[in-house]
């Protein structure tokens, strides 16, 4: 799984004042690329600019460039 930014303008501009949050978005990505899908998607109010994800057990940990907190998710 890969966690990235959907929108890197709103990435520059919570680095420069981080009350406007960035989106967050998490994907699953099959080593051949024959799939391509989204596990987590949010605006940024739950966790904002998110940077890195882990699958733990039927959880995904999501980490953030600027937030000082790790999102827990359930996946069923």
């Amino acid at each position: 799984i890969a966690a990235g930014h959907p929108q890197l303008l709103s990435l520059k501009k919570m680095r420069d004042n981080h009350s406007k949050k960035s989106a967050s978005v998490v994907l699953e990505i099959k080593k051949d690329f024959s799939l391509v899908k989204e596990l987590y998607q949010n605006d940024g109010s739950e966790i904002a600019s998110s940077s890195v994800a882990y699958r733990y057990g039927n959880k995904i940990l999501i980490g953030s460039v600027f937030d000082n907190h790790v999102l827990v998710c359930n996946t069923d």
